[in-house]
């Protein structure tokens, strides 16, 4: 468990029963943070807290040494405020909302896994699984009450005939079956995979500028797919493997929209999309000796291709294809008793790159703001990875860094119903330069140690449609414990330096009466403090 300041705690367990057949492990997880903002307009401080719950079970069975079952169940709920934008952009978390938003998401799961082997050298495995998801996502869309927009920007309703005041509500339920059947030896693994998804949104307010205040749709989609993994040792240090997939994916969207005061009722939304997907890889690995190894891996993956929702997109933008990936990396470990290091370097070619794009489609209206996913597209992505630690008696250093090339060739995009302009061919959107962390534990003694941590981001930009970028930042953590048996107690600061960082940013006209575009900011968690309990009851 832990408790920090500004109402962030979290308490947590998991037991361990082992009997002769079977075992049993149960966890459980609750944590609270009242989410770091103060709500002017209502005085509260909670309007973007984080409550979350989670229960796992698990019940592993093994009558004999060629069976066992594995059955699997979860419930977790999420009771998450939505409150993190302010039309000022103040770096103080101050929000003036008068509308409660919730990010919430209430899941329950089940999962059956069975192994059984008719021979030693051969594994037969079935995994079955169910899942019912309930979301909410609601929020303030003028992010403002009438006193703020009147004592700020002048904006009376009693001269402008109407109220500046816009609320969003999205509940969706997901329902998803999966059923795998896998047949395992020592050198080659295939299998079939089934998978249905059904999921039923509705939503409500004042919607596509007015033109509605209800919508209701469903998702069908299917997917098949078969596979298979060849693993072959080529002498005793080298080593190769292939997988090949292929999949098919029928996917049915239908929509529908209306305004129930005036009876007015807006073209209905139906699509129907299948997609026929092949990925594959070849990787050869190099082991010397125990303590080094290289690789070098040739893939080509895949993102499947869907339906966007909103009713007021172009027919062109309505769906969107598969995005392939075409990947090759080189790796190289190595390991002394003292240290540890890898490096990957790595080539992603993209071809109908997915970008996320959102854009206003009505001037003056908030919540005509829209999201969705268009093909743009070649991209390209360089990269470097490297992580090493060193120990040096008492003394731990390890660090993690970062480098990433990306391009996105140009596309075209509708900002509104008549309005098309051009983006991409620039950097991709969400994805720094340059990023890495570092830490250095101090094992002052047996029982007492001392951690200190940084991390860094650079710039990026905040959208694949316009050219707004964070602003770099750099974090400190720090954190002294003290162990004793089974016990361990932390003391520990997150965001040493109360650093204020971006996390995102949009760029769309929201302040009125002339609602012209600006940048508008959500920043990351101030600093906390706080202290950590972990108990272990039974210790291996």
């Amino acid at each position: 468990s832990s408790l920090g300041t500004d109402g962030l705690n979290n308490i947590g367990g998991i037991v361990n029963i082992p009997f002769n057949y079977f075992s049993l492990r149960f966890s459980t997880f609750k944590s609270y943070s009242n989410g770091f903002r103060h709500n002017i307009v209502r005085n509260l401080k909670n309007t973007n807290k984080r409550d979350e719950f989670v229960n796992r079970f698990k019940l592993n069975f093994k009558p004999n040494e060629k069976l066992s079952l594995l059955v699997a169940l979860l419930f977790s709920k999420q009771d998450n405020g939505y409150d993190i934008w302010a039309p000022d952009n103040n770096q103080k978390f101050k929000t003036y909302t008068d509308r409660e938003g919730f990010d919430s998401q209430i899941t329950k799961g089940f999962s059956l896994r069975s192994s059984y082997k008719p021979f030693s050298a051969i594994e037969i495995i079935n995994i079955t699984s169910l899942s019912d998801i309930d979301l909410e996502h609601s929020y303030d869309g003028d992010w403002a009450d009438s006193s703020y927009w009147h004592d700020n920007h002048g904006f009376d309703p009693l001269i402008e005939y109407y109220e500046y005041d816009f609320y969003d509500k999205n509940e969706r339920n997901r329902k998803t079956f999966t059923h795998e059947l896998r047949i395992k030896s020592s050198k080659l693994i295939s299998g079939l995979y089934y998978k249905t998804l059904n999921e039923k949104d509705f939503a409500e307010g004042y919607l596509y500028g007015g033109t509605a205040n209800v919508a209701s749709g469903e998702y069908d989609i299917e997917n098949y797919a078969t596979y298979f993994q060849y693993s072959q040792n080529l002498g005793s240090k080298v080593k190769l493997k292939t997988n090949f997939r292929y999949e098919i994916s029928d996917m049915k969207y239908d929509g529908e929209t209306a305004d129930t005061y005036y009876n007015t009722i807006i073209p209905s939304v139906r699509s129907k999309l299948d997609f026929k997907m092949f990925s594959h890889s070849i990787v050869l690995d190099y082991r010397p000796n125990i303590y080094n190894s290289f690789f070098i891996a040739s893939s080509r993956g895949y993102k499947s291709g869907g339906i966007n929702q909103e009713p007021n997109l172009s027919i062109s933008s309505r769906d969107y294809s598969p995005e392939y990936h075409d990947n090759v990396e080189l790796g190289v470990k190595y390991r002394t008793k003292k240290s540890y290091s890898t490096i990957n370097v790595f080539r992603n070619d993209r071809t109908n790159q997915h970008v996320m794009i959102s854009s206003q489609q009505i001037q003056g209206d908030p919540n005509s703001f829209l999201f969705y996913t268009a093909n743009a597209g070649k991209g390209t992505n360089l990269g470097l990875e490297l992580r090493t630690n060193y120990v040096l008696g008492k003394i731990e250093i390890g660090a993690d860094v970062g480098l990433l090339r990306t391009n996105v060739d140009a596309f075209s995009f509708n900002v509104s119903i008549d309005s098309v302009i051009t983006g991409g061919d620039r950097e991709s959107a969400m994805a720094p330069n340059l990023n890495g962390s570092t830490y250095l534990l101090l094992n002052i003694n047996k029982s007492l140690y001392l951690n200190v941590s940084a991390s860094y981001k650079s710039e990026y930009y905040f959208s694949d449609n316009h050219n707004q970028k964070s602003n770099p930042y750099n974090l400190f953590n720090l954190s002294f414990g003290y162990r004793f048996e089974n016990l361990e107690i932390t003391l520990w600061t997150r965001n040493l330096f109360n650093q204020i960082y971006e996390t995102r940013g949009f760029y769309f006209g929201l302040i009125p009466p002339n609602f012209e575009d600006e940048l508008f900011k959500s920043y990351g968690d101030p600093r906390q403090m706080g202290i950590s309990l972990n108990y272990q009851v039974l210790k291996k």
